[in-house]
């Protein structure tokens, strides 16, 4: 009964030539439900104040809306060049990805000459350190301690080049932990990072425009979970000095 209503009125509507635009925007139930979608992230978003949880609902949302990903790179055109062998591209985005960071602080440097927000820095720091000394000691860490950093690596996170990932680090964190506290305190002691932590896994991810320059890439770094464990330490070693 109420398709065929439906039917005679979009008849009516019909014979009548009257613009139907108004009447599919207020009666497409795509319409209504695309709304309540939009109302209901804008509010779960304002109204939220955990970062975490904020990005989790703007990657929901842009999954709704997918983007044309370019996993097939063909070739690159790069400083007058066209790159075509696979190898040759990795290694193009490699070293592009690696210089662009330079270029970009040497832009900034010579746009800001007075360099005063380098200045601000500087004295928050000097600030925050014992008078007479710009050195502070980075604590060794405990079993305890690399045991709680382990049960707590984010099990959703991607695994670097050594494949080992969180999950199996967090299930056998008892019994890695004694042999993991002496390779990170001896990485402490002789102030060198070991150079499997600092290897990672690249993903040249396309933003938008032309697809064969490599401007148009960001990185995605992923490295070995391991390594995420004696950042997270420095890192509190920081906070707590700076506080």
């Amino acid at each position: 009964m109420n398709s065929r209503d439906s039917w005679e009125n979009n008849n009516e509507l019909n014979r009548q030539n009257v613009d139907r635009a108004p009447f599919f925007k207020y009666h497409s139930p795509n319409s209504v439900l695309e709304q309540a979608k939009k109302k209901y992230f804008q509010n779960a978003i304002s109204n939220c104040k955990d970062s975490k949880t904020i990005w989790k609902y703007v990657m929901y949302v842009k999954s709704l809306n997918p983007k044309k990903v370019h996993n097939n790179i063909t070739h690159l055109e790069y400083k007058n060049s066209v790159i075509q062998n696979d190898v040759d591209i990795a290694n193009t985005f490699n070293v592009h990805f690696t210089n662009i960071a330079e270029s970009i602080v040497d832009n900034k440097l010579c746009n800001n000459d007075d360099g005063a927000s380098f200045d601000a820095l500087n004295k928050f720091v000097k600030s925050k350190l014992q008078t007479g000394s710009e050195k502070f000691i980075i604590p060794e860490m405990s079993i305890l301690d690399v045991n709680m950093y382990l049960k707590k690596l984010d099990k959703s996170k991607a695994t670097g080049l050594d494949d080992v990932g969180p999950n199996i680090l967090s299930m056998c964190s008892d019994v890695i932990a004694p042999a993991l506290t002496y390779i990170f305190n001896l990485s402490i002691k002789s102030g060198k990072f070991p150079s499997i932590f600092k290897t990672a896994r690249v993903c040249p991810i396309f933003k938008s425009g032309d697809a064969c320059n490599p401007d148009n890439y960001r990185p995605i770094a992923v490295f070995p979970c391991l390594s995420k464990i004696i950042e997270r330490h420095i890192a509190n070693s920081f906070v707590y000095i700076f506080k």
